[in-house]
């Protein structure tokens, strides 16, 4: 249903309002705040109150995950989370995304991140959900490598608002809409963590048993192996792998060290996903091989996380790349077929994620990744596993595949009926 009578907002993005409805900006509706810089020395792992940061800001959410910890200052005062503040990433990736902080949330925002703070927070959140704002986002962003919006680019932006109580059946209207969407997200969700549970299932149960199920079997010695056919070798993977090593990062502040597109490929964990690398995001110039000694690792070697938000992720080179201090390499083996390595440190990866010491952030360090004992057949039924890997994970895959296409166009389905009822195409009351 629409409403009778329509004005022009006079706002690009906007069109045409409902004729009783004001048009604002946000900093007259909200107060804004820039986040704190803070030095790199400041952080510790033993500190308490959480830094967040624009990686930080997903799914409309704070996560803590990958969170940097301070103690608490004075002259941190002011940069403090409250209930029902919106957090947005001012620049990067992510720029424009924005985050709802729960009664839970604590912490400070460093100087990438603005908090707006209103008592009417839930009328500028759904504007905020909408897509118009993304893309508004990215017109007034100066278009650099590195994205950025100003505070004033934020407080500037132009929002169209009915009468309070309007205001807050619409809201009502949207906090069960969305409800209900994210509720079948939530299941779509739940049906991936199951496939990749059971994928993982698949791939250890074959990289430590085999697939004969009437092989006869030997103790392992190894508790996460257990048994496995008499005929295998089970050794520590250093024994396996010569040349296991990491790599080191260019001084970021140095730019003639990294290059556009048509550079040296340089991995970071970021890059793995638990598949083949046939591209790196970042790229380096030779001047950075040349000055920081950077080794290139051969394609067919097993990359592993070792920390950070991607820990235990695993990948497959099918490029020759330099890497960061955060990737363990384990270089091609006589021992071992590549695509074998790759499915055996998948299936260690609970292991190797148990073994994985820290704080807050747990490391697997190279030492524990030379330390695991893995389990090895003859190459010849490496190959036979792998082939039968390659199937089961496929088919799985494409499962997942499906699913997360319905996730996408559910999330479309949310965000066509959040910009309808904020901009006032439709009457919800």
């Amino acid at each position: 249903m629409k409403y009778e009578k329509y004005k022009d907002s006079g706002v690009v993005w906007l069109g045409e309002v409902p004729e009783h409805w004001e048009v604002k900006r946000l900093k007259f509706l909200c107060q804004f705040i820039n986040g704190f810089a803070f030095k790199s020395d400041i952080f510790s792992a033993d500190a308490e109150f959480p830094v967040i940061r624009i990686g930080d800001i997903c799914n409309e959410k704070i996560s803590y995950d990958d969170v940097l910890y301070v103690e608490k200052q004075n002259a941190l005062i002011g940069y403090e989370v409250a209930c029902n503040d919106i957090l947005i990433a001012m620049s990067g990736a992510t720029v424009g995304k924005v985050g709802l902080c729960t009664s839970d949330d604590r912490g400070y925002i460093n100087q990438r991140v603005g908090i707006l703070r209103s008592d009417n927070y839930k009328s500028i959140w759904y504007n905020l959900l909408s897509p118009i704002f993304l893309e508004y986002i990215y017109l007034m962003s100066d278009g650099s490598a590195q994205p950025n919006i100003s505070a004033t680019g934020i407080k500037n932006y132009y929002i169209a608002l009915p009468p309070l109580p309007e205001q807050q059946a619409i809201a009502n209207y949207l906090d069960a809409k969305c409800a209900k969407i994210n509720g079948s997200i939530d299941v779509q969700k739940r049906k991936i963590e199951l496939l990749n549970e059971l994928k993982q299932t698949i791939i250890t149960d074959a990289v430590t048993k085999g697939l004969n199920p009437h092989a006869p079997m030997k103790n392992s010695g190894v508790e996460w192996i257990e048994e496995v056919p008499e005929h295998w070798e089970v050794m520590k993977t250093s024994l396996v792998f010569d040349g296991i090593g990491s790599g080191t990062t260019p001084s970021t502040s140095n730019k003639n060290y990294y290059a556009e597109d048509d550079g040296l490929y340089w991995l970071q964990t970021g890059d793995l996903n638990d598949g083949n690398i046939e591209d790196t995001s970042k790229k380096i110039t030779q001047l950075a091989v040349d000055e920081c000694k950077l080794k290139f690792y051969p394609s067919d070697s097993v990359v592993i996380a070792m920390y950070g938000a991607t820990i235990g992720k695993v990948g497959l080179l099918k490029i020759s790349t330099a890497t960061n201090q955060a990737c363990c390499v384990l270089p091609k083996s006589k021992r071992c077929l590549p695509s074998f390595a790759f499915f055996l440190f998948l299936g260690a990866k609970k292991q190797l994620l148990v073994d994985a010491m820290g704080g807050g952030q747990p490391n697997i360090s190279q030492d524990i990744i030379k330390k695991l004992k893995v389990s090895l057949p003859p190459l010849s039924e490496q190959q036979t596993i792998v082939n039968y890997l390659e199937a089961e994970t496929s088919k799985i895959d494409a499962q997942i595949a499906k699913i997360n296409r319905r996730i996408e166009l559910l999330n479309e389905l949310k965000q066509s009926i959040i910009t309808e009822a904020v901009t006032g195409k439709i009457k919800v009351c």
